[in-house]
């Protein structure tokens, strides 16, 4: 079967080229001598094409009576008009077919050099049929029957061996190829974990952030609301202290009062002496003088009578005033009291943040060796994996691909969760240089 197969008759390709050349050739001849007809366009006819032109000449003579009613100068700008009209729509159509021509000498250049680069690789396949040809020709004269037989089962045994071979490669590769993808399970894994603790530290550290940030807040609004009442309370006393000295003033106006009254009672001692002296005397003197001192006394009493009610009533004012300024200042120290136990609870809760702040660096200090650990035992597993991927790099071409797509599968995702970590919504904890 083996030698029938040898000898059997080979069917080169080249009739085969040969023939479908010569039908081609022969088909672009007869399309060549066809007539130009194309079959979507109806034949036109007759009474259309006269009616048209009916049409056309028709609108000739009008144009052409339109004209002769014109002056010659109105003449003459239309007609240099028209002129300059039909030259530039021929200069138009003149660049168009330009430009038409330069496309169709650039396509058939193109098509040209095709051509002849064709003709010029088919040539030099033709020129290698011929020596193959030739040198199985001469294969076939030299070797004898037997010969042919053993050289097939040579052939078959080292195909044998090399697929033996191929199969133990293919499964190192394998194994190879599974202990590398649980290394980077492993490895993803991990990574894994690093991203969720990450996250869960920038959680705490927001959450730390928003409530300092809230604590500030409050510490300053209660130092303003510190500052108002210490105005406050400067005011009232500065109000205080004028109060008192109106009302050293008012007692100091009720002395000087008394002491007048003091003085015009004595003023009517001295006259009611005068005039029991001068009893003696006439009876109109003593009339005119026991009037007139009926009148000063009735006037006196009066006067003083109306100077204490005013006295009075201011001291009932300036009291009032003072009791509701007394009040005002108990409320002010009983505000003063709450804001300084709220100033009070809002720096427990600062220091117990900042004891907090100090307990979580501690701990991360702590966690230190275990990270570093951690690291050594991961850039172990990364050159055992380097080392195994080298190996099959060498030993496997066909791994090279395979390994090429899985490192850019890694590096892809390294730069997603980058730029992810680069962009504005984490840009307070993790910034890449």
């Amino acid at each position: 079967m083996d030698t029938l197969a040898v000898f059997s008759p080979i069917h080169f390709p080249e009739r085969e080229f040969d023939q479908k050349a010569d039908y081609r050739a022969e088909k672009r001849e007869h399309l060549r001598g066809r007539n130009n007809v194309t079959l979507c366009r109806s034949p036109t006819r007759d009474d259309d094409t006269r009616q048209i032109k009916n049409q056309l000449k028709e609108k000739r003579q009008q144009e052409f009576l339109r004209r002769r009613s014109m002056s010659p100068e109105l003449k003459n700008l239309f007609c240099c008009w028209l002129c300059t009209q039909e030259a530039l729509w021929r200069e138009e159509a003149l660049k168009n077919k330009l430009a038409l021509l330069k496309e169709i000498a650039a396509n058939l250049i193109n098509t040209s050099d095709v051509l002849w680069t064709s003709r010029c690789n088919e040539d030099l396949l033709r020129n290698k049929i011929k020596v193959l040809e030739a040198q199985l020709q001469v294969c076939l004269q030299k070797f004898p029957k037997d010969g042919v037989k053993k050289l097939m089962l040579q052939m078959e045994k080292q195909r044998g061996t090399y697929e033996e071979r191929a199969l133990d490669a293919l499964q190192k590769m394998t194994q190879e190829k599974s202990e590398a993808l649980s290394k980077a399970e492993t490895l993803q894994e991990a990574l894994s974990a690093a991203r969720a603790e990450a996250q869960r530290w920038e959680s705490l550290y927001k959450e730390l952030k928003l409530s300092s940030g809230n604590l500030r807040e409050n510490q300053q609004l209660r130092y303003e609301q510190l500052e108002q009442l210490h105005t406050q309370v400067e005011l009232s006393k500065s109000r205080e202290l004028e109060l008192r000295e109106e009302v050293a003033s008012l007692r100091r106006e009720k002395q000087e009062l008394q002491y007048n009254i003091c003085l015009l009672e004595e003023d009517n001692q001295t006259l009611r002496e005068e005039l029991q002296q001068r009893q003696d005397g006439g009876d109109e003197s003593r009339d005119f003088f026991m009037q007139q001192s009926l009148r000063s006394e009735e006037a006196q009493p009066r006067l003083t009578s109306r100077r204490d009610s005013q006295l009075e009533e201011e001291l009932r004012h300036t009291q009032e005033k003072l009791q509701l300024k007394e009040k005002e200042c108990e409320e002010l120290q009983t505000e003063m009291h709450t804001m300084e136990q709220e100033c009070q609870s809002s720096q427990a809760r600062l220091s117990q943040c900042r004891d907090e702040l100090r307990q979580l660096s501690h701990r991360h200090r702590r966690t230190i060796p275990c990270g570093s650990w951690w690291r050594v035992y991961v850039f172990f597993l990364l050159l055992l994996t380097i080392a195994g991927v080298a190996m099959l790099w060498c030993w496997h071409p066909p791994f090279r691909d395979q390994v090429d797509d899985l490192f850019s599968d890694i590096q892809t995702r390294i730069e997603d969760y980058l730029m992810e970590m680069a962009s504005p919504r984490h840009s307070g904890c993790f910034r890449p240089i």
